[in-house]
């Protein structure tokens, strides 16, 4: 049983390394993201993207790493799965609650959240693009 313990600790220790390192590359790509974008006219700097390749821990990541910053709302959805993270700094006063019900009524799939913070999943990937560009009238984006 040592080695199936060694193997364990093994397969904890390089999670959390990956975990560290996904969470890094969140902050730097965050950073990038939110300096490419301007303050529209409430001084709001709204992120929307579509990520491709993106695992859904690295989009709450990555979603979490924007909404930190002052008057920033941010959009993502992982295009291969459907799965979408709305968020945003308190200071944004956006309310995705109401914005992700109109979305899934438009675009169906599942999901939830606060005001500040939802997750859903689209019941069809293939209509990310078109999901996000309506997310992205809603909140004035």
């Amino acid at each position: 049983m040592p080695a199936v313990e060694k193997s364990l600790a093994e397969r904890d220790g390089n999670y959390k390394k990956l975990r560290e390192a996904l969470q890094q590359l969140a902050e730097a790509r965050g950073e990038l993201m939110v300096g490419a974008v301007l303050p529209n006219t409430d001084g709001v700097r709204v992120i929307a993207e579509v990520l491709s390749g993106a695992p859904q821990d690295f989009l709450l990541l990555l979603a979490t790493a924007i909404a930190k910053r002052e008057k920033t709302v941010v959009l993502l959805i992982a295009e291969e799965t459907g799965q979408l993270v709305f968020a945003q700094h308190a200071s944004a006063g956006k309310n995705f609650q109401d914005a992700l019900k109109k979305v899934t009524a438009e675009y169906p799939g599942k999901g939830g959240g606060t005001k500040d913070f939802v997750r859903a999943k689209l019941a069809d990937a293939a209509q990310s693009t078109a999901a996000l560009d309506l997310a992205k009238s809603l909140i004035g984006g």
